[in-house]
């Protein structure tokens, strides 16, 4: 696997909000989204990246969970994508597991949610997923309106994209196209923002006016 040898952290990088947690970079990516948050990446050859074994991105976090004395309990890896080197990095978990079994791991793929291995799944809590679009993006975290966050609950996974969006209750009326919020203004702007998140959470418009 190849991946930036520096483990980050961050309060922004969880789709939850800020939750301070610690996170890896890898490299390399076959989506080759446009306007990516970090389109260096995409490239497996980028002057920053390295190839590693399995057990180095697990070292690398045990060694900074110990610096913060266990301070971060949430672990994130996004790139590029992680999933194109799957098989070590299910093998990376296993071995963090080992050090640290109640971490959370938070997965940012550009794959589907179904494409994604059931061993790394066992692996891993969250997972976001899907191709990240510019002219979709949320302002709230690093994904976009057309791509889905699943989790883990009692070792079923759900969607919960709904959690990030409104509430049925909550989503206003066809009079109401003065919106300031971000997603008033992507609805404005783009009728397919709307067609994703009809997509991605269908049951959030059943009834609705707009």
């Amino acid at each position: 696997m190849r991946l930036i040898p520096i483990v980050h952290f961050s309060f922004i990088d969880h789709p939850f909000g800020k939750i301070f947690l610690c996170g890896l970079l890898f490299c390399g990516c076959l989506h080759k989204c446009k306007g990516g948050y970090s389109p260096d990446l995409q490239n497996p050859e980028y002057k920053l990246c390295q190839n590693f074994s399995a057990r180095k991105p697990a070292f690398l976090i045990v060694n900074h969970y110990e610096r913060v004395l266990g301070s971060v309990k949430c672990l994130v890896f996004s790139g590029g994508d992680p999933v194109i080197c799957s098989e070590k990095l299910e093998k990376a978990l296993k071995l963090l597991k080992e050090f640290i079994p109640f971490f959370e791991v938070v997965l940012y793929t550009g794959f589907l949610f179904e494409k994604v291995s059931n061993d790394l799944k066992e692996r891993v809590g969250m997972i976001v997923d899907g191709k990240y679009r510019k002219d979709l993006r949320t302002e709230k975290f690093f994904a976009s309106f057309d791509q889905k966050v699943w989790m883990k609950e009692n070792e079923k996974w759900k969607n919960i994209t709904s959690r990030f969006l409104w509430s049925v209750n909550q989503l206003p009326n066809i009079g109401s196209l003065n919106w300031t919020s971000p997603w008033g203004v992507f609805f404005r702007k783009d009728k397919k923002v709307r067609e994703c998140l009809e997509q991605s959470s269908p049951f959030l418009f059943s009834g609705s006016s707009l």
